[in-house]
């Protein structure tokens, strides 16, 4: 009996952990669609694409996950909204799109690294000043995750390949 009780205050719980998770994630697409960022969530990489100013979520997540991703992805917008700052703190990237062969150095995939980082960053503070009361240490689970794959392309340069992005 008792152990019945505690499995349904679990399940309870973790509904409405996933209803709250889902109610946050509207949130952010409500703040991106006023910025005309489009997002799909697909059978896919997560990634913000810079081009058509488009975020696609992984929906093999699971939905704590794909806010948390959400959020990462929606700073690294924040981070380029302002063409002359981005340029200015990630020189080599912007440098490497006039250039292809700046891809090639430490410099570049430095600042690669530096804006996955600003990136998560910038996605814990527009969740915090969307109201949002997420999981935070699940947030900077998922980021250091993520991160340390970056971290990894970062040392592990293989320059023999046509590969230059992580």
């Amino acid at each position: 009996m008792f152990s019945s009780y505690l499995s349904n205050r679990r399940w309870i719980k973790t509904l409405t952990r996933k209803m709250n998770a889902r109610m946050d994630l509207d949130k952010v697409i409500s703040w991106a669609n006023k910025r005309r960022i489009s997002i799909s969530f697909e059978n896919s990489s997560n990634l913000f694409d810079t081009d058509d100013n488009s975020i696609v979520i992984d929906s093999r997540q699971t939905i704590e996950n794909q806010l948390c991703t959400l959020l990462h992805e929606c700073g690294h917008f924040l981070c380029r909204e302002n063409t002359s700052e981005f340029e200015k703190k990630y020189y080599a990237q912007a440098e490497a799109e006039y250039d292809y062969r700046k891809k090639r150095s430490l410099v570049f995939r430095a600042s690669i690294v530096e804006e996955e980082f600003d990136s998560w960053r910038r996605g814990k503070k527009l969740a915090q000043r969307l109201g949002i009361d997420a999981d935070y240490y699940n947030y900077d689970y998922v980021a250091s995750r993520f991160l340390r794959t970056y971290a990894d392309w970062f040392a592990n340069a293989d320059w023999s390949s046509e590969n230059y992005d992580p």
